[in-house]
């Protein structure tokens, strides 16, 4: 958690940070390294099942009814993603602010030629069409960092943990959530590989480790910092 609650603390466009948790532990650890949890999430919100989309909205229903909170920027970091810089965020949020911008997100140059996206030259995303004779890469998406004001409403009166429906938004059996734009009012901001490592597994952990093991990962950090 500390790794993903630093770099948002430390973004010139950040204002607050807030971490969405049903669990106590976890929230007394964010609340050390700076995050509010203002309150825990239900625990039908919660689980590997979940939706971040559903954590997302719950939380803005929530500071809309305490705070008063009406329609925020809201910036969803994943903490699977230890590896991400404050320089990203940075980005992400300049590109956002830029007109007729709906939604900005991460993406990565893919090990092989698949993927679902790829860069269109004016920045913007189109269904992925590897053009060999254009000398185009293939990119992926990934939740490093995402960047919207649309998510769906959400009442606790139908919120239906089974099905992940939240107030009828999306189709049966999940909730919408901020996907890859279609119609160019996306944007993307490209990240290195460290970044892009998504721990999800054993394996993955251990390659974090390793990274961090052997120094790879701070050289990264102060590279970008000098760039």
């Amino acid at each position: 958690m500390a790794w993903t609650i630093e770099p948002c603390l430390s973004s010139r466009f950040v204002d607050r940070v807030f971490v969405s948790t049903d669990d106590a532990e976890i929230a007394e650890l964010s609340r050390a390294h700076g995050a509010e949890v203002p309150f825990l999430r239900p625990a039908a919100l919660a689980g590997d099942r979940a939706p971040a989309s559903a954590a997302v909205s719950h939380l803005l229903y929530e500071l809309a009814l305490r705070e008063g909170i009406e329609n925020p920027i809201v910036a969803v970091l994943q903490p699977t993603f230890p590896f991400r810089q404050s320089a990203t965020v940075d980005e992400c949020f300049r590109l956002f602010e830029e007109g007729g911008v709906t939604d900005v997100h991460t993406f990565s140059l893919a090990d092989i030629r698949t993927g679902s996206y790829f860069f269109s030259e004016g920045g913007s995303l189109i269904p992925l069409r590897f053009n060999q004779k254009r000398g185009r890469g293939s990119y992926f998406q990934h939740d490093c960092v995402n960047i919207s004001r649309d998510y769906p409403a959400y009442d606790p009166l139908t919120v239906d943990p089974d099905r992940w429906s939240v107030c009828g938004a999306g189709s049966p059996g999940k909730t919408r959530s901020p996907g890859p734009p279609t119609k160019g009012g996306g944007r993307f901001v490209e990240t290195n590989w460290e970044e892009a490592l998504d721990i999800d597994s054993a394996e993955d952990l251990e390659m974090a480790r390793f990274l961090l093991h052997e120094g790879v990962i701070h050289r990264e950090m102060e590279r970008a910092h000098h760039v």
